[in-house]
């Protein structure tokens, strides 16, 4: 699967290169998200929506942390008395 960019012919799924600024815009491999420029690029190329593929993201990492409550633990709510002052 390939896709046009910069005039050259890229796989969406490898790392790509920005040829102006020479850092790479998604990289499987790193832990990162999914962009909303590189979302964009996958919904024109699957004719889908960039929408679903953020809200996929946002699944995602809304599981990873729930998948460590320990992170959470030392957070308490605000009392409603506080936030109506």
């Amino acid at each position: 699967m390939f896709v046009q960019y910069h005039n050259t012919r890229c796989d969406p799924f490898d790392p790509i290169e920005d040829a102006n600024q020479g850092k790479s815009l998604w990289n499987l491999q790193e832990d990162r998200g999914l962009p909303p420029e590189m979302a964009m690029r996958v919904a024109k190329l699957l004719n889908t929506t960039p929408e679903s593929w953020l809200r996929m993201q946002e699944a995602v990492d809304l599981w990873e942390v729930q998948q460590k409550p320990e992170k959470l633990a030392d957070i308490t709510p605000i009392k409603k008395e506080l936030l109506a002052a």
